[in-house]
Parts: C-alpha cells; structure tokens; sequence
C-alpha cells in the first residue's frame, strides 16, 4: 500500500456518464465539474455502480479479520469466494434532484458521494438482489434502511425489520453474510469490515440519516479541502430509520447527513491504511 492510494482515498472520484450513445469513465473530480451546468445536465446520465475502479481499489482496502478479498475482472471481486460487486450508497438522484436550482449543492454532492466512501460491495447475480431490491421506490436507495435491514438479518429483532420482503432479499446471501459471523459480533464485525461506523451510533444501531441532523451544510462548503478540514459538529441523533417519509424537506437532511457520514467514512479508511503501513 503507498502514499499514493491514500491520497486518492479523499479525492478520487468514480462516476461514469454517457455522451453521444458511448460510455466514457472520468476518474478525477476536477475533470467533471468543470461547470455548474454540466451537473445540471448530466444529473440523469450518469451510472453510479459499476465503475472498475472503485472495485479494484475496495480490493487494496479490505481484507481484514482474515476475510479473502480478490479483484477478479473488470467491476467484480470475490469475497471469501462470493462474486461481489460494487453498490453506491450515496444520496440518489430524488434527493439531488431536492436542490436542483443550487448547482453548489449538486456538484459538492457527487464531488463527495462518488469517492470510494460512498461504495460498498454487495453479492451480484441475476435480480432481484440487495443492491436491485433497495432501489424500489419505498425505500429510495437509502443506505440506512439497508443497513437497518441487515442488522436485523444478524440480530432477529422484530424491531430492527424494516419488511418482510427486504428480510427475504437479505436471507438470500447468507453465504455472504456469514463470513462476519452471527449476531451482534457477525453486525459489528460487518460494519468494521467496511468502515461504516459511521452510519451507526455507540451502540451499533443504525442512525436515521433523514433525522440525524449536522449544523454544517455541505452545499455552504467550496472546496474539497475545505470539506476534509471541517469539524463537522452532531446536533441531533436519531436511529432506527422507517420507510415512512413523513415529514416535509426530509430529502435535504438525508442528503447533507450521507455525504457527511461519507466524508467521515473516507478519512476513516485513510488513517486505518496509514496506520497500516
């Protein structure tokens, strides 16, 4: 592992975009937004997953408590001999689409978002899968609801069930799953093995991101330097999220807590491989 990968941590950039019917892979930040409208227009194209970059690079970062992790093609790894690809956890184009008339907030939003923290590696196969499953429309592609799912996959507590169907979905990669163990040891030692600490409070449970609440706003911040420098400052924690969007304006709060659990996320795998080395 070199100083290199570490420095590409905090600014590589994965996001993929489709121009005159061809796919075309940018890997650097300052390659992409070069203008606010660029956001704008390409808000629909662009392909969050998939990106081989991104795979190949979780290859280099994972690996701990003794789990095999193999880069094995262009966007899939294999852990513990699962084929696996990568899944973005960012903020979806419902929760962009909130502050379209910002384009600060769009560009700041996929500046971060599309870092390796805003990634993870989920089982691939023929649908319907976690990654396909978590995108219907209850549930928005909201990493937290997922996450809350596969806590309760691990723990059995009818509290944490976020609906039956999602259980059934998770139960399906059990293979998968039980390479972390089983119960609160197999949830913990999944949540360290992706550095998602997070996404969860001290106890391990899930955080609400629609009603976690931070005082700096992400759209308010110009530079990705200034992003990493931030202290950002926790004014409200709530956990257990629920599929019921019942508050007005929720968008804007999942928004600005994700890419900045994901900001955190980023600097957390940096410092784990630089005390590694």
């Amino acid at each position: 592992m070199d100083q290199n990968l570490i420095k590409s941590i905090l600014y590589r950039n994965y996001f993929k975009y489709k121009n005159n019917a061809k796919e075309r892979d940018i890997i650097y930040t300052d390659n992409i937004f070069n203008s606010n409208e660029y956001a704008k227009q390409k808000l629909y194209d662009y392909d969050p997953d998939g990106f081989c970059y991104v795979v190949k690079d979780f290859s280099k970062l994972l690996g701990n408590m003794k789990i095999d992790v193999n880069y094995f093609e262009k966007n899939k790894l294999k852990i513990n001999n699962i084929n696996c690809s990568s899944d973005y956890i960012g903020p979806s184009r419902k929760q962009l689409l909130v502050k379209l008339d910002n384009s600060n907030y769009i560009i700041n939003a996929l500046r971060i978002s599309r870092t390796i923290g805003g990634h993870i590696c989920f089982p691939v196969h023929k649908p319907p899968t976690i990654n396909t499953y978590r995108g219907n429309k209850l549930y928005y592609d909201r990493i937290d609801l997922c996450l809350k799912a596969i806590h309760h996959y691990f723990e059995d507590d009818p509290k944490l069930e976020v609906s039956k169907k999602f259980t059934e979905i998770i139960a399906t990669e059990s293979d998968y799953f039980k390479v972390f163990g089983t119960g609160k040891n197999g949830w913990k030692n999944f949540i360290e093995f992706y550095y998602l600490q997070d996404f969860v409070d001290k106890d391990f449970n899930v955080l609400d991101l629609s009603k976690t609440k931070y005082k700096e706003k992400i759209y308010k911040i110009n530079t990705l330097q200034e992003i990493y420098d931030k202290n950002f400052t926790l004014e409200s924690e709530q956990i257990n999220p629920s599929i019921n969007h019942e508050y007005e304006g929720w968008e804007e709060v999942f928004t600005n807590t994700c890419l900045i659990c994901i900001i955190k996320r980023n600097i957390r795998i940096a410092k784990n491989i630089k005390d590694s080395l």
